[in-house]
């Protein structure tokens, strides 16, 4: 569980946490931002987290500012203080092709962000379907669940406490040790 101060602010605030590079999905990240600033003026910004190479963010950079959608979307960089970040966010985004372990899920749980993520990761096996999935690559439909946020900001923020609280219980440092001890165990 990390340490995170929500803070307070206007609209839908959603960020994707990670290495910028092209598995990682910040291009639909960009492109779902395109729709839903067809449909909206306002009321939601997308924060890019962390760093990459540095000719991949400028192509990113230059679809933006091509595209007209500056004022929607903020590179952040990288960050040692990702709680920090976290406490001005609504929503994280997971939209990489493939993830291991699916660490940033659980800390976006923890910082009682809601979830989009793509069906690629492991999101699904950590918190099930207290989280909104899209197939990777498919931007409209992650657009779409962009939009059901926006739209449902009140239903989508009455159930963070209890997605924390599960992932918490399910992720804590003695449950994590206890089921590696009962491997160790069964090897033995």
């Amino acid at each position: 569980s990390i340490d995170v101060k929500k803070e307070i602010h206007e609209g839908c605030n959603f960020c994707i946490v990670g290495k910028i590079a092209e598995k990682k999905g910040q291009f639909d990240c960009i492109q779902a931002i395109k729709r839903l600033a067809c449909s909206f003026d306002s009321g939601f910004h997308l924060y890019i987290v962390g760093d990459g190479k540095r000719k991949y963010v400028s192509i990113l950079k230059s679809y933006i500012k091509k595209n007209n959608i500056e004022k929607y979307i903020s590179f952040i960089g990288y960050s040692d203080n990702v709680a920090q970040i976290l406490g001005n966010m609504d929503v994280g985004i997971l939209a990489s092709d493939y993830e291991a372990f699916g660490r940033v899920t659980v800390e976006y749980a923890s910082a009682e962000l809601f979830v989009i993520a793509s069906d690629k990761g492991g999101t699904k096996e950590i918190i099930g379907d207290n989280a909104l999935y899209y197939k990777y690559g498919d931007y409209v439909t992650l657009a779409e669940q962009m939009k059901y946020c926006i739209d449902n900001s009140d239903l989508v923020k009455s159930n963070l406490k209890k997605i924390k609280n599960y992932v918490d219980q399910k992720f804590s440092q003695d449950v994590c040790t206890d089921s590696i001890m009962k491997i160790y165990k069964d090897l033995a």
